[in-house]
C-alpha cells in the first residue's frame, strides 16, 4: 500500500498559481520518515509543528526566533525528508484563468477554484504514475490538508471510483481523506515542498532547500489548465445570476411597488431585462458553438454524458 499526501501554497493575491505539492511512498518509508522528522521538530531548539511560512514570517512556532536559526531548522527538516524513498509531486494551477471569477455567484460551484483543478491534479499525477510503474494491484490512500473546497472534491473522487467511465483511470485509488498537518508530519513534509515550489515559480531562484529535495528525492510536476471553456461558463453563470436577481427585485417592486413608480419606470425596467436575457442567450450560443468545436469536448460527451443522460421510453 502507498501513500500520497499533499498540502496547497499559494494564492492570487501573491502568487500566480496554486501549487498543490506532496510525496508519493509505501507506507512502510512513511512511518521511519515521520519517525525522524518528529524526532528532528523536537531537536533543540523544538517545535511542536512544522509550517513553512512560519518560519519564512518568523512567527507561530518560529516567533522571535533568529533568521539564521529559522533557516537552518528548516533545512535539517529537508536534509531528514530526503534520506527517505519518497517520490515528490506538484500539481501547478495558474490562477489567471478565474480572474472573471465572482466569489460569491460561484460559491460552491465545482471546478471555479483553483484548488478543485489543484486537487484533480494531484490525484491525476499520482495515478498515471502509479498505473506506468507498479503492479496492478498496488494502492494509494489519498491524505489532504484540511480545506474549506476539499469535502466536495473527496465526494467527487469516491463517485469517479464507483463510475465505469473511470473505473481504469481510479483503478490505484484507495481512500481519500483531510487531515492536519499539525499533527501529521507527513503532511508538513507537503507544506515544504508546496511551499518551495511555489517560492521557485514567484523568486525564479531555486533554494538550497528545493535543490536538496529534487536531488534526492526527485519532483514530477505537472501543470493543469483548466478547459477553455471555464472562463465562459462561469461568466455565462453569473451573467444568469445577476439577471435572476434582477428579475426578482423587479417583482418585489411590482408586487409592492414603490410610491410614485411610474408606467414609463416600469417598462424601462422590463426593456433592461429583456436586453439582458438578451445577452445571455448570446452568450449561450458562443460558448455552444465553443464546444461543438472543441474535440476533446465532444470525446468526452459521447463516451461519457451521452451515457448518463437517460433513454427515452
Amino acid at each position: 500500500m502507498f501513500k500520497a499526501f499533499f498540502d496547497e501554497s499559494g494564492g492570487p493575491e501573491s502568487s500566480k498559481a496554486l501549487i498543490m505539492g506532496g510525496f508519493l511512498g509505501r507506507v512502510e518509508e512513511w512511518e521511519r520518515a515521520s519517525d525522524a522528522w518528529d524526532e528532528c521538530l523536537h531537536q533543540s531548539p523544538a517545535i511542536d509543528y512544522f509550517k513553512r511560512r512560519e518560519a519564512q514570517g518568523l512567527n507561530g512556532q518560529f516567533q522571535g526566533w533568529d533568521r539564521s536559526i529559522a533557516e537552518k531548522k528548516v533545512l535539517d527538516l529537508a536534509t531528514v525528508g530526503s534520506r527517505f524513498k519518497l517520490l515528490g509531486m506538484c500539481a501547478i494551477v495558474p490562477f489567471g484563468i478565474f480572474d472573471g471569477r465572482d466569489p460569491k455567484v460561484t460559491k460552491g460551484m465545482m471546478g471555479t477554484r483553483a484548488y478543485d483543478w489543484g486537487f484533480a491534479g494531484a490525484v491525476k499525477i499520482v495515478l498515471q504514475h502509479m498505473k506506468e510503474t507498479m503492479p496492478e494491484d498496488e494502492k494509494v490512500d489519498f491524505v489532504f490538508d484540511d480545506h474549506s473546497a476539499l469535502a466536495p472534491n473527496i465526494d467527487i473522487f469516491y463517485k469517479m471510483k464507483k463510475d465505469p467511465f473511470f473505473k481504469e483511470f481510479m483503478s490505484p485509488a484507495g481512500g481519500c481523506m483531510p487531515d492536519d498537518d499539525k499533527k501529521v508530519v507527513a503532511l508538513q513534509m507537503a507544506d515544504l515542498l508546496a511551499w518551495e515550489f511555489s517560492n521557485h515559480g514567484k523568486t525564479r531562484t531555486m533554494s538550497d532547500i528545493l535543490k536538496l529535495i529534487r536531488e534526492n528525492n526527485q519532483i514530477i510536476y505537472l501543470r493543469c489548465d483548466p478547459p477553455m471553456q471555464t472562463n465562459p461558463t462561469m461568466r455565462l453563470y453569473q451573467l444568469g445570476h445577476e439577471v435572476y436577481a434582477e428579475a426578482v427585485e423587479f417583482l418585489k417592486q411590482i408586487k409592492k411597488p414603490r410610491e410614485g413608480l411610474t408606467v414609463d419606470e416600469i417598462n424601462e425596467q422590463v426593456s433592461d431585462l429583456l436586453m439582458r436575457e438578451t445577452y445571455a442567450n448570446v452568450e449561450l450560443g458562443r460558448l455552444l458553438l465553443r464546444l461543438d468545436a472543441d474535440d476533446e469536448y465532444q470525446a468526452f460527451k459521447k463516451g461519457y454524458i451521452d451515457k448518463q443522460e437517460p433513454e427515452e421510453p
